[in-house]
């Protein structure tokens, strides 16, 4: 440690509302991005008792080297 780097991490919180084909697909293309971004929290469920539509919030955050 200590090699004079200063590490802050950026987070953003993302609801969304989609089928499983849709969260798969956001789910795959955000571990494709070129950038170092980490999911800190999922949590999926139905939009209703019934529904395909699942209700989605995700936890990203970035961390960034100065």
């Amino acid at each position: 440690a200590g090699h004079g780097a200063d590490h802050r991490a950026f987070q953003i919180g993302v609801n969304a509302e989609g089928t499983m084909k849709d969260v798969v697909s956001f789910m795959y293309n955000l571990n494709t991005v070129q950038s170092l971004l980490k999911v800190e929290k999922i949590d999926l469920s139905p939009k209703t008792a019934k529904s395909e539509t699942l209700k989605m919030y995700i936890l990203i955050s970035k961390a960034v080297v100065q």
